[in-house]
């Protein structure tokens, strides 16, 4: 036992250190690392789970447990919680022995839920200084000093974006404000979160979208329906996906068997089993060839193309290759991307 926790405290010791995090050796099925856009590892793969970059702080697993590491790849809170996510609103949600709390970046518990060991609803975190929280089978919202501001009375209730979250009650969707207020009556069969001043509706299995004030702006029509992205949304008409502007003009007519919201001017699409990018005339900017892809974030995308995992430019070439075989790549974020590396598919460290 002595010789078990002086190893612990060797480890905890090297890990805390101002310097970056020394590479160890994979095992099982991989381990995850961060590279920059010069394609070298500022942090090597060494972890047993990993998290995109999000406000200044990874979450990263070491052995069992989950701290935060800084884009140096120096572990700033230390290995300790059971469960951790990424940080936003500057709080992040962590457990520890099935308690759930929130800490600050200084790694400090700074809100306690008022049923830290209840069911809590951790789809998303903070978003605008509240967050969903479900007690008694009813969700309501908790502000950062962990009062329940808005009591639970909702059978769901999502985040909120641009002052206003989707609830439902009874079986039908509304929308409130940061008061509770409800400022829009539940009417619909489904809504999803606003952006751009528009938020998507279900009414009768089809989708349209509405206005802060509940106003139909884009009568219900669509099979399928997601956010308004760069001025553009993806619907679904029929069995094929097209783009609509904010006016609900179809701009990029219906012709893809899948589509994502627009990221840095591209959307990914796909065709079939192959996925490509297109630009907001509709033009194909990157054709169709790969079985895998991402958005684009920080100008670049990954990509699965020739049986490798690789990082490519808005002109479709490749532009960044891991410094070992990956068997996935992240998104960029905050100048960093998560690779992991699976030594059971030939792999190294």
């Amino acid at each position: 036992m002595k010789k078990l926790m002086t190893a612990l405290m060797l480890t905890l010791t090297a890990l805390s250190s101002s310097q970056p995090i020394p590479a160890q050796a994979c095992a099982g099925g991989g381990s995850g690392g961060y590279i920059n856009q010069n394609a070298e590892f500022v942090v090597p793969p060494q972890f047993a789970s990993t998290t995109d970059f999000s406000e200044g702080l990874a979450a990263v697993k070491v052995g069992e447990k989950w701290g935060y590491i800084d884009p140096r790849g120096k572990l700033v809170i230390l290995p300790q919680f059971d469960m951790a996510l990424s940080f936003a609103d500057e709080l992040a949600a962590v457990q520890i022995n099935e308690k759930w709390s929130y800490i600050d970046k200084s790694g400090e518990i700074a809100v306690v839920p008022p049923q830290p060991d209840h069911s809590i609803l951790f789809t998303f975190s903070f978003s605008q200084g509240l967050v969903a929280v479900k007690i008694d089978d009813k969700y309501g919202y908790m502000d950062k000093n962990g009062q329940v501001v808005i009591p639970p009375q909702f059978d769901v209730a999502r985040k909120f974006t641009q002052g206003f979250a989707a609830v439902e009650i009874d079986t039908k969707w509304g929308y409130i404000d940061k008061t509770g207020k409800l400022v829009v009556p539940p009417q619909f069969d489904n809504a999803k979160s606003f952006n751009q001043g528009l938020a998507a509706v279900e009414i009768e299995e089809k989708w349209g979208y509405i206005d802060k004030m509940g106003n139909v702006i884009i009568s219900p029509h669509f099979n399928q329906a997601t956010r308004f992205t760069e001025g553009l949304a993806a619907v679904k008409i029929e069995e094929k996906w097209g783009y609509i502007d904010e006016t609900g003009n179809v701009v990029i007519s219906p012709q893809f068997d899948d589509a994502k919201e627009f990221a840095e001017g591209l959307a990914l699409v796909r065709v079939e089993a192959k996925l490509g990018y297109i630009d907001k005339s509709g033009e194909l900017a990157i054709p169709f060839q790969f079985a895998r892809a991402g958005n684009f974030s920080q100008g670049l995308a990954a990509v699965h193309f020739n049986r490798a995992w690789v990082y490519i430019d808005k002109t479709g070439k490749v532009a960044l290759q891991p410094p070992v075989a990956a068997a996935n790549l992240g998104i960029f974020s905050q100048g960093l991307a998560r690779v992991w590396v699976n030594p059971k598919s030939g792999s190294r460290c």
